[in-house]
Parts: structure tokens; sequence; C-alpha cells
């Protein structure tokens, strides 16, 4: 009887592993997926749904078979859910009745996916991608939109295959330089051509950048886009090789970026308010692999007891280890004051980050409003932007306004308008970058003396009006004292306005015609004043307020006093107009042929002037200080 007994539970035993082994072990599932031709879809993609959360998937081979394990139990829930690019997904639920069957599932195509998968607009006409030649790429603005950045431009950073974007200032409001392929001239300009909805967008006018005033300036003028709100835009397609130049002639030569804002749609009014604040965290040494302050001096020291020649004699000064021992060895002080300032300078470890920038916190709104119906649709928006830099005290804002309108009057003809709008506005410094003063400033030096006063360590310049004296002129620099003494700064105007029309001839013969105008306007000033070693350096040659009225020095300089203010005004105004025949037509459904012929008439007219304004004085009223006049001016050791 216990013989029997032990056999039965043996055998229990065995049945129940069995139905956890198929418990666990689950049921395949098979079938094939075809398209709407029923032809097998290598690709698609089958997945196991279960209360709206995917569970497993798999993909179809290249006959469209797909094979899966799925845990079925005969009161779930469970579905099947099959899709490919272009075609409908198709969803079906898993019963104990056809989970056993193979699966035969048909997908059909979307009309509407499959037109937002093929068009590819290259400014001029809107092409299937397969009927489109040469490289090209194009994104959906959507998909590289990043709140931390203004332009679309920096947007573009990473996201195409063979552009180079490369920031080339740390500045808010300044652009990025952009290559496509590779540098195409060596001289000449390497900027890509922009053309936004169809019309070329023509360059800022350039200023003259010979001098430190006027390069600061040009850092924050932009570029033919920085008026657009990259809220606006629909889809970006980037044309990178020669075929373009087939289009837009050698303008193309250094690439095509096309851009296509967005349109209306048909429905009730549609309200959409959109905002972000973006923070950026500001450099850190930890970022850097920086000598700290004592390091630095250790580093002097080595180099001095080497022998280290110096390019010309250091100054005797107590902010610099080789300006301590000129004025040891020249018995300037003593050597219990040499290791008292000594000490201070190996342990000073001045933050030039904390002190020169900081988290830049940005923000931006954006209200747009869109409608209409099938014969008439519209889209209208404001945008205000507000972008602080990493450096104290540079800033850049902006404000964007947009009509687009949208009519399709019968089958034959359709019209678009667009108006759009926009004012910027950028705050920078002039001759003193104080990111870059951070980031190769030596540690060692004190930004404030022990008193709290600030630390000027001096430097020798030559100044050309004095060479008797050659390169041993000393000037005073503190970078907190020329920030508080210069200043650049923008405003940016630009107006555009385009409407475009297509006539259908026949079937396969369209007419389309385009026509806008642009007027962009820049008002650029950069200052430096007369408590700035720039001024100092280049019409002074002495200390503020040193000389005495009379002096070899005074007579020698080209402004005693007061500051120099540089203005710059430039106006494009831009007309084009364009008229295209094209030619689309099917043979036999095998073959279509793609032609078109155009015309386009462009005019751009641009002016600018500027001046500079010498012994400009703000703080005193904004008055002129006569500079010195000719019968009174004196070169020193010239001729």
């Amino acid at each position: 009887m216990k013989a029997s007994t032990t056999r039965l539970f043996c055998v229990l035993l065995c049945f129940l592993c069995s139905i956890g082994t198929f418990a666990q072990s689950g049921i395949t599932v098979i079938g094939t997926v075809i398209d709407e031709t029923e032809t097998p879809l290598p690709g698609a993609n089958v997945i196991v749904v279960k209360n709206k959360k995917m569970v497993r998937g798999t993909t179809t081979n290249i006959d469209g078979k797909f094979k899966l394990t799925v845990l079925f139990e005969e009161n779930d829930e469970r579905e099947i859910s099959i899709s490919y690019v272009g075609s409908k997904a198709k969803t079906i639920k898993l019963t104990k009745e056809n989970i056993m069957k193979p699966f035969n599932v048909q997908l059909f195509p979307d009309d509407e996916m499959l037109e937002e998968v093929t068009i590819v607009e290259d400014g001029y006409a809107r092409l299937p991608r397969k009927d489109m030649v040469g490289a090209f790429t194009t994104v959906k603005a959507d998909d590289i939109m990043m709140p931390a950045y203004q332009s679309i431009d920096q947007m573009l950073q990473g996201k195409i295959a063979g552009m180079s974007v490369v920031n080339t200032s740390a500045r808010v409001g300044s652009s990025p330089k952009i290559t496509i392929r590779g540098t195409s001239t060596i001289l000449g300009n390497t900027s890509p051509l922009w053309v936004v909805d169809g019309v070329i967008q023509e360059d800022p006018l350039s200023i003259d950048i010979s001098a430190a005033l006027t390069s600061d300036m040009k850092e924050l003028i932009g570029n033919q886009i920085s008026w657009l709100n990259p809220q606006d835009i629909d889809n970006i397609t980037v044309l990178k090789d020669a075929s373009a130049t087939a289009i837009y002639g050698s303008k193309a030569s250094n690439g095509v970026i096309v851009i296509t804002t967005k349109k209306g749609t048909p429905g009730r009014i549609s309200v959409n308010y959109n905002t972000n604040v973006s923070a950026r965290q500001r450099p850190t040494y930890e970022l850097y692999d920086f000598m700290n302050s004592y390091e630095r001096i250790q580093f002097s020291k080595e180099a001095y007891e080497a022998g280290v020649r110096y390019q010309s004699e250091p100054l005797p000064q107590i902010y610099t280890y080789e300006g301590l021992m000129a004025m040891f060895n020249k018995r300037i002080i003593s050597e219990e004051e040499f290791s008292s300032y000594l000490q201070r300078l190996e342990t000073v470890n001045t933050d030039w980050f904390e002190l020169l920038t900081r988290n830049a916190v940005s923000n931006n709104h954006n209200l747009s409003v869109s409608g209409g119906t099938d014969k008439y649709t519209y889209n209208a928006s404001v945008g205000y932007q507000i972008n602080n830099g990493y450096e104290v005290g540079n800033s850049n804002d902006q404000i964007t306004t947009r009509l687009s309108i949208n009519s399709n009057i019968n089958d034959k003809f359709s019209f678009n308008a667009q108006l759009n709008g926009s004012i910027r506005n950028s705050d920078g410094y002039a001759g003193v970058n104080p990111y870059n003063y951070a980031m190769n400033t030596s540690r060692a030096i004190p930004a404030y003396n022990i008193d709290g006063s600030p630390a000027y360590y001096s430097k020798y310049y030559t100044y050309q009006y004095n060479t008797l004296l050659g390169g041993h002129n000393q000037y005073s620099y503190n970078v907190f004292n020329e920030m508080e003494n210069s200043y650049s700064k923008n405003q940016g105007t630009a107006f555009n306005a385009s409407v475009n029309i297509s006539y259908k001839i026949l079937s396969w013969l369209t007419y389309q015609g385009t026509a806008s105008m642009a007027i962009s306007s820049n008002k650029s000033e950069s200052f430096n004043g007369e408590k700035s070693a720039s001024v100092e350096q280049l019409y002074r040659g002495f200390p503020y307020g040193s000389e005495k009225a009379g002096s070899d020095k005074y007579n020698a300089a080209l402004m005693p006093y007061g500051g120099v203010l540089q203005q710059a005004n430039s106006q494009t105004v831009s007309y084009s107009t364009s008229h295209r025949l094209a030619f689309s037509k099917e043979f036999n459904e095998n073959h279509r042929l793609n032609a078109m012929l155009g015309m386009e008439i462009r005019s751009s007219k641009g002016s600018s002037e500027g001046n500079t304004v010498w012994g400009y004085v703000p703080e005193r009223g904004e008055i002129l200080v006569s500079p010195t006049l000719p019968e009174n001016f004196k070169p020193i050791g010239s001729d």
C-alpha cells in the first residue's frame, strides 16, 4: 500500500511539473504581414500589448513572417499590434480561438503619413523623396528643438551628417560658423545659402572689423535667419552637394539650407501657448585641468631658477612671481615682504569664473493661433525670447511676429501670403572678453588687494607717438575696470513679406509664382571709456589723469581725455520675383518625368554709414572733450 501511494504521488508531481512548464513556456504565435498588393513586408514591427503596455515584440523577416512566444491565460486581455512605416497600424485581440492559428495581416497605406515621409521641399518644388537627386537630409524642427538655444542654426549642431556647426563665441546673440561638407574656399565666404519658404535670405551687411571695437559689434549682428523664431519652423532640408547649384546657381556652392515654416490646418480655432525656462551652469575650474595658484607659482619658480629667458624684462610688481623677484633683486622690498607677498600669491587661488561668469537663465514664450476651413487656413504667432549669457552683462532679447494665410480657391488655383517681423537687441562688451579672460588668466593674480581695492597689474605696451620709450611703456590693467568702462550693443529689425501662387494649367503642368520683399536694419554701438586700458594704449600714452596740460606726454596724446564711441548703421532692402512652370507626368505607371522651367529676378540694395566720436564722456552728461589740436600735437622721439 505504501509503495502504491508513493507511485501515485510521483505521477501527480510529474503532472504538476508538466503543467508549470507549459505555462512558463507559453504559446508560439506565428504569422505573415503583407501590403495592399499582397507583397511580404520585411521589417514590420510586431508587438504584444497588455493593458496598453508593450510586453514583448519582434520584426518580420525578409519573407514578411514573424514568430514570438506569448504567455497567455484564458482571461487575459492581450493584443498583438502590427505596424510599418507609411502604413496604417493594425491591432488584433488575442483569444483562445485565434491564438493557435497563423495570422495573415494585410496593411494598407496611410496617405497622410506617406505624404509626410516622402515629400521633400528644395525651395522651389515639393518632390517625392525618390525623385530627389543629390545628397540631402530632411529633419523636422520638433525633433531638434532645444530650449537652451535661441536660433535654429545652433540647434542643428550634431544633427546633420556632413554639416559642421562651430560656436565661435561664448556670447549669446552671436552666430555660429556653419560649413557643409568641408571648406570650399580659403579666402571667400564659406557660409551656406539660407532659403525660407522659397525666398533666398540676404547676408547682413559687413562692417570693418579692423579695430577691436568693431569686431565686438560684428559678433552681435547675427546672420541671415536671426529674425526667424524656431517655433515657427516646420521642417528643414539641407542640400549638400553640387546638384543644388542647378537650382540656385553659384550661391549654392557652400550648400543650401531650406526652411519651411508652419501653415494653418483646417478646423476650429486652435490657440497654443508654450513657455520654457532653461538654465546653464557657469563654467568651473573642475571642468578644466588648470593650475591653481600654488602650482602656477611653483612653475614660475622652476622656470626662473632654470634660467629661462623672458621676452622682456619682468616688471617690478607684487602680482606676479617674476615681478616680486625683480622688486627683491632691486632692493625695493625686503626678504620678509617678499615672503609675505609670495605666500599670498600661492594661496589667493582667484576664481575668475566665479567673478566673471554666472549661471545663465533664459526663457522663451510663444503664442500661436491657427485654424480655418477647407478653402482658407491661417497661422499667426507672437514670440518673445530673452537669453542671458555666461558672461556677466551679456544678454539678448527678441520679439517676433508672424502671419501666414493659405487659400485653395478652387482645384486649380491656390495662394499663400506671409508677413514676418522681428526686433532683436544684444548687449556685450568692447575690447574685453570676460569668458576668455577667465580661461586664460593665472589664478595667482589677485582680483582685489588686501584692503578690498581693485588690483591693477602692470604690462608693457608701445604707444605709436612715443617712440622714445619704445616697448617699455607701462599700463595698469584690471578686468573689472575694463568691463565698467566699455560696452557694445546692437539692435536689429527685420520685416519680410512674401506671396506664393500656384495655378494648375493641366493635370501635369503647373504654374508657380513667388514675390517677396525684405527690409532689415542694424544699429550698432561700441564704446571704450577714458579710464580703459585700450584708450590709454591707442590714443593717450599715459595713465588717466597722470599728466598736466602742456607736458611732453600730454602734447603727444591724440586724446588726453574722453573715450571713443563708434557707431554703425546699415540697412538692406531686397526684392525678388520668380516664375516657374513645373512639369510632372507619368507614363505607363512605371515612368515619371519631372521638369521645371523658370526665371528669377532679384534686387538687393544695401547702405551703411559709420562714425567715430572722439572724446566722448557719457558719465559727465555725454559731453565731448576736444582731442589735441594739430598745432599742439607733438610726438615724442620722431623727427
